[in-house]
């Protein structure tokens, strides 16, 4: 099912098989961990790598997550792991080239060898299937039905840009020549920063389906929570006086505020994801960043929202 919208078409795909990467991926380089720890990034603790740690060596040099993506959204049999594991131990060097060397760049520098590549992955999938993967899959398998029903229901009602932007809470898009396909992967341990992959004519992205998901009383103080938590640190207020003229790369707001790269990036991730900030994706270029000054308006609007929730529930409590 897509869209087609600004030149490029716009494509969910699901499958287990993604969250199974996706949570590697997360736990094989910490990639946000400590901006993102919930209730699946808490069982990576020491004990967990201790027992785990033998049965992916290699994984961290050799993953090679671009090319297992883009095999997952070919497999014809992806609606649990088990099937796509065995789909893919089946294919053969010749297959899997032609699989992946039309959309991943440099696929002989990312896998110098098929042959050895194959079995190997498919031993640390196996591995982190068995140890911690199959714990999680029916609580993906469950939250995915109501939210992409949702989600497909906008997408055929709304701007297919600011739809974009909003699955991806801040991740704006832009279109160009070469982009042909926007891949939207719903997921959860990715939250609340997204897994992007740009490929030759295609770009993808796992995001967080929890956003959305909660009771409307819920989701106003889940909203309060993130905006304000945004705005209650330092370093984070400086990033957005930094942006408030044009686009920045990252490097520029780096040297302009004088913060270590990884701690940028944490509060890069936060002001997106509580809407103040917009990141400029742009396909295998330097992305840029803008404050979205209808972030304020909108900051505003949730306080009163909140403010009118605790009054009605004071006036059903003195009833």
């Amino acid at each position: 099912m897509g869209e087609t919208t600004m030149g490029y078409q716009v494509e969910f795909d699901t499958s287990p098989a993604y969250e199974l990467l996706a949570s590697l991926n997360l736990y094989l380089f910490d990639k946000g961990l400590n901006g993102m720890k919930n209730r699946w990034t808490q069982q990576m603790n020491s004990a967990f790598r201790k027992m785990i740690g033998p049965h992916l060596t290699g994984a961290k040099q050799g993953l090679a997550a671009e090319a297992l993506a883009i095999l997952i959204w070919q497999c014809p049999h992806k609606k649990d792991v088990r099937a796509f594991l065995r789909w893919f131990e089946g294919l053969d060097v010749g297959e899997l080239y032609e699989r992946l060397n039309p959309y991943v760049k440099n696929l002989s520098r990312m896998i110098p060898s098929l042959s050895d590549w194959r079995p190997r992955a498919g031993l640390w999938l196996n591995a982190w299937y068995e140890y911690y993967f199959h714990n999680v899959e029916n609580d993906w398998i469950e939250s995915l039905a109501q939210h992409l029903a949702t989600k497909t229901d906008e997408l055929a009602t709304v701007n297919q840009t600011e739809f974009v932007e909003s699955v991806l809470r801040g991740i704006y898009v832009e279109s160009v020549p070469k982009l042909k396909t926007v891949v939207l992967v719903p997921g959860f341990h990715y939250a609340p920063a997204n897994l992007r992959m740009d490929f030759r004519e295609m770009m993808l992205f796992v995001y967080s389906m929890s956003n959305g998901m909660l009771h409307p009383k819920a989701q106003v103080a889940a909203d309060v929570s993130r905006m304000t938590k945004a705005l209650s640190d330092e370093a984070r207020l400086a990033i957005l006086s930094n942006l408030s003229g044009d686009p920045c790369r990252f490097t520029d707001i780096a040297h302009r505020t004088g913060l270590p790269k990884s701690t940028l990036h944490n509060h890069l991730i936060h002001l997106r994801d509580a809407g103040f900030i917009r990141v400029h994706a742009h396909l295998n270029k330097t992305d840029r960043y803008s404050l979205r000054q209808r972030a304020f308006v909108e900051l505003d609007e949730t306080l009163q929202r909140f403010q009118a929730q605790l009054s009605r529930e004071e006036g059903a409590s003195v009833e």
